[in-house]
């Protein structure tokens, strides 16, 4: 993806409908003086990290919109640019039309999708176990989920992976201890130093491979099936907890053939929910496809 090498600007919250407020946020700009036309108010009361009111204004000094604004300077923002947040009236028409004005006046660029990410890894505000650790934090639906993220963005990730690091470095330096100094240091005194060394680094990979075998997909969204025999009650409970008449339920054994999943939401997160074919012997071929797709 060729993202701009510019300014941008972007919506930071969510378009998909009418709030009260919503958040712009500017970066890359060289600075607060090249945005003046934009204020009512001095770019000088600006002060870094702190918010302030003042009315936005169009090419003809009328006033867009009253807004909070706060500056952060670089490197000490979220991309380590200048950055400037706008926070305005939410109804999504006039954010579209301010982000217009901004782009069409001033040569910003309109963010795509995860540029800021990209522009925080790119001048070291965060590694790469954060970036991740970020796209699983906004993207959680789940409570587990987004502690994971959250630790991970907070670099408990990254310390593992320098704790390993560090842990072969201390092995590398037993090693040259032990050609060095064997003589003054003793070989069996060496050799437990290392059997030591060894034993931490052994530890330290086997805990970063369980955390990458562990099968993403499932935790993000894991399924719960209702599985059994004919006329159980499986489409009945199915339909009750997806709120909808999703399954066909009838007397007669075997209506449901083929599984039908929802995606819901309960207390812990969300889940999908899976009705499957009744388990019996059947001549049916149709039927057996779909007890096969139980199993």
């Amino acid at each position: 993806m060729n993202y701009a090498t510019g300014p941008i600007v972007a919506c930071s919250t969510c378009l998909q409908g009418n709030a009260g407020l919503a958040v712009l946020r500017l970066s890359g700009f060289e600075s607060l003086d090249s945005l003046q036309s934009f204020f009512d108010k001095s770019v000088s009361k600006l002060l870094p990290r702190k918010q302030i009111h003042l009315n936005l204004l169009s090419n003809n000094d009328e006033v867009l919109d009253d807004v909070l604004v706060t500056f952060f300077p670089a490197p000490f923002s979220f991309t380590g640019e200048n950055v400037l947040e706008i926070s305005l009236h939410g109804n999504i028409v006039h954010v579209e039309r301010i982000i217009a004005f901004i782009v069409k006046k001033f040569g910003f660029s309109r963010a795509q999708p995860g540029e800021f990410t990209y522009r925080a890894f790119k001048n070291g505000k965060l590694n790469l176990s954060q970036v991740e650790g970020l796209d699983l934090l906004l993207s959680a639906d789940s409570n587990f989920l987004f502690e994971q993220g959250l630790s991970q963005l907070n670099g408990e990730l990254y310390l593992k992976y320098h704790q390993l690091y560090k842990s072969l470095l201390e092995f590398t330096a037993s090693v040259e201890l032990s050609i060095d100094f064997s003589d003054d240091v003793g070989e069996e005194q060496i050799k437990k130093l290392q059997l030591k060394h060894l034993s931490k680094i052994h530890t330290d990979i086997s805990q970063l491979e369980k955390r990458c075998l562990t099968p993403i997909g499932s935790l993000l969204e894991p399924s719960i099936v209702l599985y059994g025999l004919p006329n159980a009650g499986k489409s009945t409970v199915f339909n009750y907890l997806v709120a909808e008449e999703r399954s066909i339920v009838s007397s007669i054994e075997g209506t449901t053939r083929d599984f039908i999943s929802e995606s819901i939401l309960l207390d812990l997160g969300r889940v999908r929910l899976i009705d499957t074919a009744g388990l019996r012997d059947s001549v049916d071929d149709i039927e057996q496809e779909g007890i096969k797709r139980s199993h």
